[in-house]
């Protein structure tokens, strides 16, 4: 219902768009290879810090029961290498090109993204400290690259509303990560935690109600340690809510770094175009060839 209406004013906006004389997106800058590539190396970085900075945190406070300050403490590296490692990227990029930066910092956050689907519930505090940072260089290397890729690819009069479009493709990245990486892992939550409990010590008879009351912390995102029941068996509950939270967390990081490979993969395909193209000669300064 909704996925068909929304797929259908995004067609209906693609055409408004395309007949319109004056856009508000103009689709024509898709047709720039490089501008194209750094839109999709964008939104496959974005989708991918994402889920990693949006979900571990759940994971951090949840399972490993820290406090907001410790869990904060835990991911801030990733931020604050990104900003302290953007500088050093454009630097890399004046040398090796810009091209070349971006897709380096893309597969950094996508090897990060799929190294955190192997979470488990016993992992590390400077094991996250380390993800942490390594999700930031790569960050902070394929931002600032992506831009200039993006800025550099358009004329100076499309400056403008080209760098409203690319800074689009980020948000509509978030939103998609955010709402189809967190519906993954609520189906997957649900759906596991009911069979776990088949095996597990929960008496039959309050089954039902445990797995309602699951899915309604899993809706919003906290945690289910069995408060009011005896302690053994609350211990229990949280055991299997927690196990269950990082199964559903390392389905999410596979989905988040397989977008953010495909996008890789889409980014490096239109970047050797691009490249190709830029290395054609001009038919309009080749001589003519002599008679």
């Amino acid at each position: 219902g909704l996925l068909t209406a929304a797929t259908a004013l995004l067609a209906a906006f693609a055409a408004i768009e395309t007949a319109s004389a004056a856009p508000m997106v103009p689709l024509r800058y898709f047709r720039n290879a490089r501008f194209s590539a750094a839109c999709a190396g964008w939104f496959g970085a974005m989708f991918a810090f994402i889920s990693v900075f949006f979900f571990l945190p759940v994971y951090l406070e949840v399972v490993r029961e820290y406090s907001v300050l410790k869990a904060s403490l835990a991911l801030s590296p990733g931020p604050f290498m990104a900003f302290l490692f953007a500088p050093a990227s454009m630097l890399a990029a004046r040398r090796f090109g810009a091209g070349g930066v971006a897709l380096t910092g893309i597969l950094i956050v996508a090897t990060a993204v799929l190294l955190t689907s192997r979470v488990t519930t016993g992992w590390a505090y400077g094991q996250l400290v380390l993800l942490a940072l390594f999700t930031g260089v790569g960050f902070g290397a394929a931002v600032p690259t992506l831009t200039e890729l993006a800025m550099s690819a358009l004329d100076e009069r499309d400056a403008g509303v080209g760098a409203g479009v690319f800074n689009t493709v980020r948000q509509i990245a978030a939103v998609l990560a955010l709402s189809s990486l967190g519906a993954a892992l609520q189906e997957r939550m649900t759906s596991s935690f009911a069979g776990a409990m088949t095996s597990s010590a929960v008496p039959d008879g309050i089954r039902p109600a445990v797995q309602a009351e699951f899915e309604r912390r899993a809706t919003q995102r906290s945690g289910f340690d069995g408060a009011g029941l005896p302690a053994d068996l609350g211990a229990e509950i949280h055991r299997l809510a927690s196990v269950e939270l990082v199964d559903g967390l390392q389905v999410v990081y596979v989905i988040a770094g397989v977008v953010c490979l495909g996008a890789l993969a889409l980014a490096t395909v239109l970047i050797a175009r691009s490249s190709e193209a830029s290395l054609a000669p001009d038919p309009a300064v080749v001589p003519a060839a002599a008679d």
